[in-house]
């Protein structure tokens, strides 16, 4: 004999306390991965944005100093226009018009760090008063560092 239930059949509605525990925790762990990654991205471009922010400078003055724009605030020859390290986070445009060096603008990269100690300075008639090529670092506390290279004689990479 056949014996049918008369109990409807009922559907398991939502998810179990485990099942939401485990989905919880999975997307915290996703979430501080993706936070985590987001930091790192974040700080490395701003030392490359600095960087890109150096070279700019140092060409925008050799341009100056090729084609012998001096400030009204220079009575005699320009001789050129330079950029020099002020500080460990901190570099200054300058310019000389035969006595000391005038200072025209600073720019600050806090908080990374510029290495090393480091004066280019472009002449009127083109090239550099370098000896040798110089990289000029630019680093963080994360380990992040990108250079730029001058060369002896004058070439910005």
């Amino acid at each position: 004999m056949i014996i049918f239930s008369l109990r409807k059949k009922t559907k398991k509605l939502g998810f179990t306390l485990v099942e939401l525990i485990v989905i919880v925790s999975i997307l915290g762990l996703l979430t501080a991965v993706g936070v985590s990654s987001y930091n790192n991205f974040h700080q490395k471009r701003m030392v490359e944005k600095a960087r890109d922010e150096l070279k700019n400078n140092l060409r925008y003055i050799q341009g100056k100093a090729v084609n012998n724009q001096k400030p009204a605030s220079c009575s005699a020859p320009l001789e050129g226009w330079g950029i020099k390290r002020k500080s460990n986070s901190s570099y200054v445009v300058y310019y000389n018009c035969g006595g000391p060096d005038q200072e025209q603008s600073e720019t600050s990269i806090s908080p990374l760090t510029l290495t090393p100690n480091f004066d280019v300075f472009f002449y009127t008639l083109g090239g550099t008063d370098l000896t040798g090529d110089i990289i000029i670092t630019i680093s963080d506390d994360e380990g992040n560092n990108f250079g730029v290279q001058v060369t002896r004689q004058g070439d910005i990479k």
